[in-house]
């Protein structure tokens, strides 16, 4: 196995990167993606063939230990009391901004809106409509 560097000229096959562990495929020969500082690890194809089985086994054995690992964890967290970040909804809150305090605006709002629609009942249709 070769290791090359990106930007690279590379001879066509499969290589993976070893920083975020992607494969990659030139057909033809080429330059590797990237700068120089991400590194290609040039992988025979014998050597794909045998990995890739081990490689998918891995995953079939790991992803039910990630779920109910996470799954686990929840609850404890659950159980402890809570999550420390989650206080509740507050009306008009922008939660997912982080910017709390806009409660006063919307009320305005709300109230702006509430006397406009009752000026218009009152005007022009009987029983209020």
């Amino acid at each position: 196995m070769t290791r090359n560097s990106g930007g690279g000229i590379a001879p066509s096959g499969w290589y993976l990167d070893t920083g975020r562990l992607a494969p990659l495929h030139l057909q033809a020969p080429g330059r590797l993606p990237g700068p120089a500082r991400r590194s290609f690890l040039r992988v025979p194809l014998p050597a794909l063939v045998l990995l890739a089985p081990l490689v998918g086994g891995a995953w079939l054995l790991a992803a039910p230990v990630v779920g109910l690992a996470s799954a686990v964890c929840g609850l404890a967290r659950r159980a402890a009391g809570g999550f420390p970040a989650s206080r509740g909804h507050v009306p008009g809150e922008a939660d997912l901004t982080g910017k709390p305090g806009r409660e006063a605006g919307v009320e305005a709002g709300l109230e702006d809106l509430e006397r406009k629609v009752a000026g218009r009942r009152g005007h022009g249709r009987p029983g209020g409509l």
